[in-house]
């Protein structure tokens, strides 16, 4: 297909999810706005399902962001939060740079539209887009769990919802589906390019795997790394620098590295199972 038609095609089936994301106010205007559309025009052109992949997790991941919002325990746990539903742009960077990276490589060395959802740089970028959707499933349902979550490094530690670190059956259970969505979503769309469904299903359980594991470094670096603060007033602790609810108080750095914030780990805990997964699929077991 010509270069200009799907750029057009790519700005076109863009545009609604914009005016969507507008209206949800998903995402941040201008900066926020403005990243999805680079991303999103970027991803279409290397491969129409790297668009559709990262499109399912922000949908979904703003669906389940409204999800009980009013509910009181996820209120609270929120409040522990850096950054709230609407993404700026470096929320959406963190979230599908990795996959909007792979997404470049192939139009400069593939071509528009060439890209092969088989090719190793897919799949890796796939399971950057699977660690995403399953680590942000894994909050947003995670914190509605009945038993307070313990914390990854002590099963033994009980840590208040929202924390960094923390883990409850339901949180793992809603990484696994998370992941799924993603790599299931995968196995129907590489159905399109090859008939070979046994390949495609283990490439698929590889995303899988490395979604959910990606989701697990995510919560691990989150206890060793990520930058916590304590307020001085209510003496909670949060991954906020100022806590407005005790009237725009300045936070104290009490634990982590001060320039990791979500966002780093984020970008992190994608990369790791991509690189693995990526490597394996080429050199290990490259199933084509």
């Amino acid at each position: 297909m010509n270069a200009l038609y799907v750029l057009l095609l790519a700005v076109l089936v863009n545009i609604p999810i914009a005016l969507y994301a507008i209206l949800k106010k998903s995402l941040r205007i201008p900066d926020g706005l403005l990243a999805a559309a680079i991303m999103g025009i970027l991803l279409f052109m290397a491969n129409w399902f790297y668009w559709a992949a990262v499109i399912i997790f922000f949908a979904s991941s703003s669906l389940l962001t409204r999800y009980k919002e009013k509910n009181r325990i996820k209120q609270e746990a929120m409040e522990y939060a850096e950054k709230g539903g609407t993404r700026d742009a470096f929320q959406v960077f963190a979230n599908g740079g990795i996959a909007m990276l792979a997404a470049i490589y192939v139009i400069i060395n593939q071509g528009i539209w060439k890209g092969s959802l088989t090719d190793p740089i897919a799949i890796g970028a796939i399971t950057s887009v699977a660690t995403v959707t399953a680590d942000t499933w894994a909050t947003e349902i995670g914190v509605l769990s009945r038993k307070q979550p313990v914390w990854i490094l002590n099963p033994f530690k009980k840590v208040p919802r929202g924390t960094s670190g923390g883990i409850s059956l339901r949180g793992i259970g809603a990484t696994a589906l998370g992941s799924s969505l993603i790599a299931f979503s995968y196995f129907f769309a590489a159905t399109l390019e090859t008939k070979n469904y046994q390949k495609i299903l283990i490439i698929t359980i590889i995303i899988l795997i490395g979604g959910i594991f990606g989701s697990l470094v995510d919560s691990f670096l989150g206890a060793i790394i990520q930058a916590q603060y304590e307020c001085p007033v209510c003496k909670k602790i949060t991954e906020k620098k100022v806590h407005l609810k005790c009237g725009g108080t300045i936070t104290k750095h009490v634990k982590g590295l001060k320039i990791i914030n979500n966002d780093i780990v984020n970008v992190i805990a994608a990369l790791i199972p991509s690189i693995i997964v990526y490597f394996f699929t080429k050199y290990v077991y490259y199933p084509y």
